[in-house]
């Protein structure tokens, strides 16, 4: 079976260890694969080591925990992935667990597809890792520009996606904790991100372009990822948005 999907990048909401605050995410990219039936969890077209064994793990948790033991997922990339490993990650997951209901004869839903991705998936993380990576698949399953905050709040924006270009990835330890700056200031951090990107949402709805949106927020968006994780974007039209664990990635919107 080929299938064709978006894959998303996170434009606005930076990770802070604790918290679950909303992500803006848009499709940035596209992937094509073959899906097939297999005997064995096969991989094919993914250069990245890390990326590749991540993927063949989440098809043979998934597969075992729907008690098909002998059989599981071929997938067969088409097409050339950008560097922006966790949006690429969030779509082939969801393309797996699409893909195989499709190969039964099931439809399912968006959310059911994320509460199957939940139970195998293989990517540590806290509640803010997680709620960033079911935002990168709530809008490629989608194929729109979406807020995503848990699998009650989430919403589908009308808006057009933008071109990004990954310019580098980088490793990052969270500076700033609870204990460090006190609960207030933790808080008060926690909530300037997460109403800042219901901000942008409200904008969208009201009819905004996403590039404008995005730039406009992006000062406080820089502010807070500088403050809890002591990076700066080196360009204007760039900012730095979570990617695999530990590691951020410098997103320009063109």
């Amino acid at each position: 079976m080929r299938i064709k999907a978006p894959i998303p990048s996170l434009l606005l909401g930076t990770p802070i260890p604790g918290s679950e605050n909303p992500y803006l995410a848009a499709p940035a990219w596209e992937l094509e694969a073959l899906i097939d039936l297999s005997s064995e969890c096969l991989v094919d077209g993914i250069s990245d080591t890390f990326l590749s064994d991540a993927v063949r793990e989440f098809s043979y948790r998934l597969f075992r925990g729907l008690e098909l033991d002998d059989e599981c997922i071929r997938l067969r990339l088409h097409s050339m992935l950008p560097p922006y490993r966790l949006g690429v990650y969030a779509s082939l997951t969801s393309v797996i667990v699409y893909g195989a209901a499709r190969l039964y004869g099931e439809k399912l839903s968006t959310l059911e597809v994320l509460e199957l991705a939940r139970l195998a998936e293989v990517l540590e993380g806290d509640s803010s890792f997680h709620a960033a990576l079911e935002a990168l698949r709530y809008a490629t399953l989608e194929g729109s520009v979406a807020v995503y905050r848990n699998e009650e709040e989430h919403s589908k924006l009308p808006s057009k996606a933008v071109r990004v270009n990954v310019l580098r990835i980088k490793d990052a330890q969270a500076r700033v904790s609870k204990d460090s700056v006190g609960s207030d200031v933790y808080g008060a951090i926690i909530h300037l991100m997460g109403v800042t990107v219901l901000e942008a949402a409200i904008r969208l709805r009201e009819g905004m372009e996403l590039k404008d949106t995005i730039l406009s927020l992006k000062p406080v968006h820089d502010a807070v990822t500088l403050a809890v994780w002591g990076l700066a974007p080196s360009k204007e039209n760039c900012l730095w948005t979570l990617d695999l664990p530990g590691s951020f990635a410098e997103a320009c919107i063109e």
